[in-house]
């Protein structure tokens, strides 16, 4: 698919780099933005060449002669090359939601920087926006992990539901070393459902919390899916208020 840029010449549109929550794919606009930054390093040299040659066309004008033959494709090239560099980099800009002031005249290479600079600025806070907004999603992850690990027997310890009570506190136990040993980025996958609720161990504190609230429909959902989670004995003790929850 195709648009009009500022030189009536054709470039390509800018594939989505906005995920449906809003947050950018950083990975990908920091690959768009090097790109136009390259692009844009490489024009910096091909105009110097070029005003030289304008300028030995003016002395050769001058005296007489025409200029070379080339100068005028290589002009209507480099244009073109221009516009659809300086297009682009409004089009990222636009695509992302960062406001670049229109050039007082002529569109040039130094408006094309501040667009590149804008966007480069505005990606820098956006990785720390997703950063933070990661590490507050993984704290939440790691303070429901805890809880489970806070989960006491109301019982003999060798009962069998004290057993199936220590066997699920191992696995959270490995799985929070392995969500706190993760940089924030990319997000460990288990971070999510144990922030939105489909997650086993949000299952079992929601079974143990609301145990004197549940309505029996609710209640039965809960107890067949922590037995789905785990067994039918950890849901049974669960189930029947064996365990509990320190608030330490």
């Amino acid at each position: 698919m195709t648009d009009t840029g500022w030189n009536s010449g054709t470039v390509r549109r800018v594939s989505p780099l906005v995920n449906v929550d809003g947050g950018w794919d950083t990975d990908a606009v920091q690959r768009r933005l090097a790109e136009l930054a390259r692009r844009r390093d490489d024009l910096t040299p091909r105009f110097a060449r070029l005003a030289e040659r304008l300028s030995n066309a003016r002395e050769r004008l001058a005296i007489g002669l025409p200029p070379e033959q080339q100068l005028d494709a290589e002009l209507i090239a480099t244009r073109e090359v221009f516009g659809r560099l300086y297009t682009e980099a409004r089009a990222l800009a636009e695509a992302l939601a960062i406001a670049c002031p229109q050039p007082s005249g002529a569109p040039a290479l130094p408006d094309v920087t501040a667009a590149l600079d804008a966007i480069e600025a505005t990606l820098l806070a956006e990785r720390e926006r997703q950063a933070h907004a990661a590490a507050m999603r993984r704290d939440t992850a790691l303070a429901t992990l805890e809880r489970i690990a806070r989960i006491t027997y109301r019982g003999p310890i060798d009962a069998d539901g004290s057993g199936a009570l220590r066997s699920s506190q191992r696995k959270a136990q490995a799985l929070y070393h392995a969500i706190a040993s993760d940089e924030p980025l990319p997000i460990h996958a288990e971070v999510a459902p144990l922030n939105e609720g489909p997650h086993r161990f949000s299952h079992l504190l929601s079974l143990i919390d609301g145990l004197s609230t549940l309505d029996e429909p609710d209640y039965r959902r809960l107890v067949n899916t922590v037995t789905a989670d785990f067994d039918e004995v950890l849901a049974r003790a669960a189930g029947r208020g064996l365990l509990m929850i320190d608030p330490t």
